[in-house]
């Protein structure tokens, strides 16, 4: 569970972060980008490939593009969403965790991906 976010700095489960980060409930890994304020399918697609989530894809994937939503994602990464039949979420990071919040206590397979800064 995400406890709490403010801009640069996140609390997950009791543990604090001053990094993007991956999580899964019971998970949480550094998210780490070529760049800072872009995210491309085939960085999301090694997230997966790595195993942060359990399953191939989640059935949820929440993505937090910053506290003031500047960061932008490859146009590829919504159709893929699409094509897998995954439901997928983009908002500035602090409804993005609400929205991940929410998801993981209805107990669904979710990836959350926060920004923390700008």
């Amino acid at each position: 569970m995400i406890n709490q976010y403010s801009f640069g700095h996140i609390t997950i489960d009791n543990n604090s972060y001053g990094h993007d980060v991956q999580v899964m409930p019971g998970k949480v890994m550094r998210w780490q980008r070529a760049e800072s304020h872009y995210f491309t399918l085939d960085e999301l697609e090694q997230i997966i490939a790595c195993g942060i989530a359990d399953e191939k894809w989640p059935k949820y994937l929440v993505i937090g593009n910053g506290h003031d939503g500047v960061m932008r994602l490859d146009q590829k990464i919504e159709e893929a969403m699409a094509d897998k039949g995954v439901i997928f979420t983009v908002a500035k990071t602090g409804e993005a965790t609400d929205e991940y919040n929410k998801l993981e206590k209805e107990g669904k397979n979710v990836l959350g991906l926060f920004h923390l800064t700008c």
